[in-house]
């Protein structure tokens, strides 16, 4: 009886300090820990809690990122705590990319940076997208050119030339994410960037921007004077 009263002791004073104090001074595991509490109610699971932080190489985000069957490989992780884990990252993913929904023009370059962000952050693998927009900068449509590509170069400019056309685009803001890798283009998508720029110019549409998002933040080329010729 006293190890019961101790584990509900040991909950209800992490859950008041998370109250009291809000999540940015928790330590991680204890975090895990409050989430834990609700999957697994009736076992200690400060063990577990560290184990999913040494199965992720102490790295919180990636114990969030992982999938169903990564978690439940983890010693203490069942199918519920495996799926309450993996929905937290889903619904952060949904909340990010609904920040969107109320933006409806993108004339500058930090608007269009964060739509962006919003758009390809949270992803596990590449995507490519072709964002269209009319003579007032308002967006037209937001296509997903590709999914999945290893660089730029496996995108077919065609498919973009046919989504301007097909929206009567004025402006097209390329955009691609890099998982886990920084936000520098790398040669190919210089070059890529340059001949998607003069293709959509012998149509008379305009290459805005191409905006690169990495785990380190994401890079407007046609704000960086590295690479503002590739839109010349």
């Amino acid at each position: 009886m006293k190890q019961e009263l101790s584990r509900d002791g040991h909950r209800q004073r992490a859950k008041q300090q998370y109250v009291l104090n809000g999540i940015e001074n928790l330590p991680d595991h204890n975090i895990l820990e409050l989430i834990l509490f609700y999957a697994i109610p009736r076992r200690d699971v400060k063990d577990t809690a560290y184990a999913l932080m040494n199965r992720f190489d102490g790295d919180i985000s990636r114990v969030f990122r992982a999938d169903i069957d990564e978690l439940k490989e983890v010693d203490g992780i069942g199918e519920n705590a495996a799926i309450l884990i993996s929905l937290f990252n889903d619904v952060s993913k949904l909340l990010t990319k609904s920040k969107n929904k109320e933006v409806k023009v993108l004339r500058e370059y930090e608007e269009s940076k964060e739509y962006v962000k919003n758009s390809l952050s949270e992803l596990t693998n590449e995507r490519v997208l072709a964002i269209t927009l009319n003579n007032s900068c308002e967006i037209i449509s937001c296509h997903t050119v590709s999914n999945g590509t290893v660089n730029c170069s496996a995108v077919e400019p065609k498919k973009i030339v046919e989504f301007a056309i097909k929206d009567n685009a004025s402006y097209v803001i390329l955009a691609h994410n890099h998982p886990s890798g920084s936000y520098m283009p790398s040669q190919n998508d210089v070059e890529f960037t340059k001949f998607i720029s003069s293709t959509l110019k012998a149509i008379n549409i305009t290459l805005k921007d191409h905006i690169i998002v990495g785990d380190n933040g994401a890079l407007s080329m046609n704000n960086d004077s590295r690479f503002i010729s590739c839109f010349m």
